[in-house]
């Protein structure tokens, strides 16, 4: 699924990126990603740390104290 038009992100993009331990700002910089009209940032952000959760990353991120905020349904 095509996640950042602008840009032309989908949301494999983003859990590669995530997966491979690179942060937000990183995906940022390198794909452009939310940095258009940014309607796309609250998506992009839910599928980052979605797949940051589930990789050896995000339990890291546990472990040091940091929280990953997820997004509740309505």
């Amino acid at each position: 699924m095509i996640v950042c038009v602008c840009h032309r992100i989908s949301h494999r993009d983003i859990e590669r990126h995530a997966v491979a331990c690179d942060s937000f700002d990183e995906l940022q910089f390198s794909t452009g990603v939310a940095t258009g009209c940014g309607r796309c940032g609250d998506c992009a952000r839910a599928v980052f740390d979605d797949a940051r959760e589930g990789s050896s990353c995000g339990a890291a991120a546990h472990g040091a104290g940091l929280h990953v905020l997820t997004l509740a349904q309505a």
